[in-house]
């Protein structure tokens, strides 16, 4: 796998986000008849879960452990990432917007920059066509986004 790809990938964000409720509210977003999933501790935990909720998750070969960080709404979480992914993803953009940038080096530019891709699709939406299903589509992805988000 290639580092160029992200920690943490999910083809499906609204699954994901619906685990990731699961876990935070005790409801089990899937079959709320069911038990709540447990917290993973481990990554072979974490991939099992994603499997069996199809959140479509690929983790980085270079991933060999995870931190689980829980806290409360009285308690400001910060993420402080690795200088190595922020120094990293500035050079490609960089790259990018330099007239020198070299044939075939990964770079983004500012009209590249990575978004997923259901914000696109529920920022096109006229505020009309935005049932509560969309809604609660859309904070599923946002809320699954929000907890893996990295540097890129």
């Amino acid at each position: 796998m290639s580092r160029n790809m992200k920690s943490f990938n999910v083809s499906n964000p609204e699954r994901w986000g619906m685990l990731v409720k699961s876990w935070s509210t005790g409801v089990n977003y899937f079959d709320p008849s069911k038990p709540v999933p447990a917290v993973p501790r481990t990554l072979d935990e974490l991939l099992d879960q994603c499997r069996t909720y199809r959140c479509g998750a690929v983790i980085g070969d270079w991933i060999t452990g995870i931190a689980i960080m829980t806290y409360g709404p009285a308690t400001l979480g910060i993420r402080i990432p690795p200088a190595e992914m922020i120094l990293k993803s500035e050079a490609r953009l960089r790259a990018a917007n330099t007239p020198n940038a070299q044939a075939g080096e990964t770079a983004l530019s500012a009209g590249e920059y990575p978004v997923p891709d259901f914000y696109t699709k529920f920022m096109t939406l006229k505020p009309t066509e935005r049932d509560l299903d969309t809604l609660l589509n859309f904070h599923h992805s946002r809320i699954g986004e929000y907890t893996v988000n990295s540097c890129t």
